[in-house]
């Protein structure tokens, strides 16, 4: 009897112990189930090794609040702001072949001294103003020329030309030129470096982000609407010459109409 009592209570512990790894098996075999499932679906054999998606981490921006590198591979791509895009009402050039660098058109490289491809030839964002400016300083000019020039000296047209094509010249090449732009850097080079949120990048001391162009430049002094793209280090020489020749050429175009107006008056 004994014996049969406790051959019952060892078959009623073994059926409890039996019943409490049958939902530990079935939720293994649950999962077990679904691991296959999601494989399947992804095209994975069982003896497939999964590798982790490198891509959107190899293009995408790490922030650095505590100094984290900018991962790109191209040091000139700077992000897009269109809500801080004061710019935004200026049309896309509609013609060429160039490459956008933040909103600056590039459509040539060169190569510097360390061998390295920098941009060269640059138009700025707001390449409307450029045809502007140069329709303007033109137009005043000759009008002022033609409308005296059968009462003026030969001497006088002639240098009115003259002044006037150093004028446009250096137009075009303030705003044709690389203003300075600074390749994006993810790690600073010493501890004088700084972080710019705007660029995610790392900038030198003497640089500057601007946020017309979107673009850190290096001797940064302003954004001119009238030549359409910022003045910097890079162009500096020529806006210089630029204003220098303008005012030359304002001084001329009041002497043009002062001396050919006295000459016509005196005509009459």
């Amino acid at each position: 009897m004994l014996n049969e009592v406790d051959e019952g209570q060892s078959d009623g512990s073994s059926d409890r112990d039996e019943s409490a790894r049958q939902p530990a098996r079935n939720a293994h075999d649950i999962e077990a189930s679904y691991s296959d499932t999601v494989a399947s679906d992804a095209g994975i054999g069982e003896n497939s090794l999964i590798e982790p998606d490198l891509g959107h981490e190899e293009t995408s921006l790490l922030e650095s609040g505590n100094g984290a590198a900018v991962a790109d591979h191209d040091p000139y791509a700077y992000p897009s702001h269109p809500h801080q895009d004061d710019l935004a009402c200026v049309p896309e050039l509609p013609c060429g072949q160039y490459q956008k660098i933040g909103k600056l058109y590039v459509f040539s490289y060169r190569t510097n001294a360390k061998g390295n491809e920098i941009p060269h030839r640059v138009v700025g964002p707001c390449w409307p103003m450029l045809l502007v400016t140069n329709c303007l300083i033109i137009g005043i000019t000759l009008l002022a020329i033609f409308s005296y020039i059968r009462v003026l000296h030969w001497f006088v047209p002639v240098l009115g030309v003259v002044v006037l094509t150093i004028v446009v010249w250096a137009l075009f090449k303030t705003s044709c030129s690389n203003p300075g732009i600074i390749p994006r850097c993810d790690k600073p080079e010493n501890s004088s470096w700084r972080w710019s949120e705007q660029s995610q990048s790392y900038y030198p001391p003497g640089a500057t982000y601007c946020t017309e162009s979107q673009v850190i430049v290096t001797g940064y002094d302003h954004f001119c609407p009238w030549t359409g793209t910022t003045i910097a280090g890079g162009n500096m020489r020529y806006f210089t010459c630029f204003v220098s020749t303008l005012g030359v050429l304002c001084m001329y175009v009041i002497f043009v109409v002062v001396i050919g107006s006295a000459a016509v008056a005196s005509k009459l």
